[in-house]
């Protein structure tokens, strides 16, 4: 009994994900996150299909108030002629490592404009998963923090 108690205490301890301890090079890397949300989401405001596709893994899911449910990097694309939005501002971007590969990645952002006519909720909360060297967003979810 005590030894299946401590095979699945430490396959718990296997799974969980704690934010690890901040390194010298830390700081780069914090950066370098940073600077992929930026740039990622310049590649959906110019519709930059090549950007988009490098930037993301094939098996990406955004879950947004636009969509109905997960869509896939192809579904974002198809819906690009409904989209007339404009991200107006972010908050400071946090960055944590949960892995040296696996990165969580959150902030707040506004919008203006219309998707399919409806107005988006104004103000959201950004959480995104990115993995692997070149950051590869894995998912990215928007939850509305503010009434439209």
């Amino acid at each position: 009994m005590r030894i299946r108690l401590a095979i699945a205490a430490a396959a718990l301890g296997v799974c969980q994900f704690h934010a690890l301890p901040a390194a010298a090079d830390d700081a780069a890397t914090i950066a370098e996150l940073k600077s992929a949300v930026v740039e990622l989401d310049q590649a959906y405001a110019n519709e930059d299909v090549a950007t988009i596709k490098r930037m993301i893994s094939p098996d990406n899911v955004s879950i947004t108030p636009r969509y109905d449910g997960a869509a896939s990097v192809d579904e974002q694309i198809a819906t690009f002629e409904e989209i007339e939005r404009k991200h107006s501002d972010y908050s400071p971007i946090d960055a944590a490592l949960l892995r040296p590969d696996v990165a969580l990645v959150t902030f707040e952002k506004s919008y203006t404009g219309t998707y399919k006519g409806t107005t988006p909720p104004p103000r959201v909360f950004v959480s995104e998963l990115k993995q692997g060297n070149t950051w590869l967003n894995r998912l990215y979810q928007e939850t509305p923090i503010e009434k439209q």
